[in-house]
């Protein structure tokens, strides 16, 4: 691997800090709400209503963390959200407070999870050159599953006898030494530029820089995050009911996390290696393209019948990976490029704040969309309404950011000569 162009030992802190701070994430999925139910004795709706606050803050404080990235420094961030999601879910072990104080840690959980999205990937951005970029993000993806894939196996042992309190301090101590890692690791100027004419965000100031061209390009890119967000949340929702209910599978669900996560740990970085020295036209094309794959992946799932599970589910992974390989690296490499490493802090606060309005955004149009296949008895009929909408809006973006970054590059050439 060449390291050349920036520091191995900071970024392969990052990198274990990702690992292990997804480990943390997916360590608690099998059994939080079980926890809040059975510990607690809260009912269903109250245990469902704490998470859903937790995965509704990044909608308000997606844009605050960016701010927050470039008066602290992403470093300190990162430091600081992992250090807070430790407590927080400390105090989501021992419920001490109540209903109230679990629904403040919820709050805390989500702000500090928003945090982290950006303070990854802004630290990643601050630590590569922008040649490097898109194998670096394509890395810092794969440690994720990595972390994701594992996580559940660590407290497995008390999750297997319902004692979810002491499996509580697996995540617990997950997140406090990934916490130390970044401490360690990290030297405390990464990322802290201040603020200044070329860290800002304000609309006027980039309009003067990019112009009007330049302004509807990052418009294109945050609306395909805004329509990756729909699609997530739908695809979501359908895939465990569908594979169930339409392929009588109770397996497949689980299957097709585990072996699409273990394929994007592997082919993911050699995604990014592809796409390292590619210009900003030929980013933003692999990127919506990648998108677009993704969701197309899952639109085939209409297409085969109850007894070709099989096909429907090697169609499913080759390009739903595919689709990765391209839009992870090339994400990240691409608001690098673009808008330069002091104001992608901002720009991935912009683009988690958007994400986040469209799953909820999904959520309902999935709710609806399902409920209308179920009523006409027609599973298959929610993916061929689905797939359609989110590679059509994909389209659109694509068509929008094509022609804004054609007039950008356009006048660019022009003041140059």
């Amino acid at each position: 691997m060449n390291y050349a162009g920036y520091r191995p030992r900071p970024l392969h802190s990052v990198y274990a800090a990702r690992l292990l701070a997804g480990a943390a994430f997916s360590s608690m999925m099998p059994f939080v709400l079980l926890h809040f139910t059975e510990t607690f004795k809260l009912t269903p709706v109250s245990a469902g209503s704490i998470l859903s606050v937790q995965e509704l803050m990044p909608v308000f404080t997606g844009m605050v963390a960016g701010w927050l990235v470039v008066r602290t420094g992403s470093r300190s961030l990162l430091g600081a959200a992992l250090g807070l999601l430790g407590l927080t879910t400390w105090q989501w072990m021992n419920g001490d407070g109540g209903l109230k104080a679990l629904w403040a840690s919820a709050v805390v959980s989500g702000i500090s999870f928003s945090a982290l999205r950006v303070a990854f990937s802004s630290t990643v951005a601050d630590l590569v050159e922008k040649e490097e970029a898109s194998h670096a993000f394509a890395m810092l993806h794969a440690y994720t599953n990595v972390g994701m894939a594992v996580g559940p196996l660590l407290n497995s042992c008390w999750v297997s006898q319902k004692d979810y309190r002491n499996a509580f301090w697996v995540p617990i101590g997950l997140y406090l030494l990934a916490s130390l890692v970044i401490s360690l690791g990290i030297s405390s100027d990464v990322g802290r530029g201040g603020e200044g004419p070329d860290s800002s965000f304000d609309l006027r100031r980039l309009r003067l820089e990019y112009g009007d061209w330049g302004l509807l390009f990052i418009a294109a890119v945050m609306l395909t995050m805004f329509f990756n967000g729909i699609r997530a949340q739908a695809n979501i929702i359908g895939l465990a009911k569908y594979f169930t209910d339409y392929f009588h599978s109770t397996r497949a669900t689980s299957m097709y996390w585990t072996v699409q996560s273990l394929a994007v740990v592997f082919l993911v970085p050699f995604g990014g290696r592809l796409v390292r020295n590619w210009d900003i036209k030929a980013l933003f094309i692999a990127f919506v393209s990648g998108m677009a794959m993704i969701a197309g992946g899952f639109w085939t799932l209409g297409f085969f019948g109850p007894s070709r599970l099989s096909p429907a589910f090697a169609s499913l992974i080759v390009l739903t990976v595919l689709g990765e390989c391209l839009c992870v690296p090339c994400y990240g490499a691409l608001l690098v490029n673009f808008l330069g490493k002091k104001r992608t802090g901002m720009a991935f606060g912009m683009a988690s704040t958007i994400g986040a309005l469209g799953m909820s955004v999904g959520a309902s149009l999935a709710g609806v969309l399902l409920e209308r296949s179920e009523r006409i008895q027609s599973l298959p009929s929610y993916w061929q309404w689905i797939g359609p909408l989110c590679v059509g809006a994909f389209v659109v973006a694509f068509a929008l950011g094509y022609i804004a970054l054609y007039g950008y590059q356009k006048n660019r050439v022009a003041q140059e000569a």
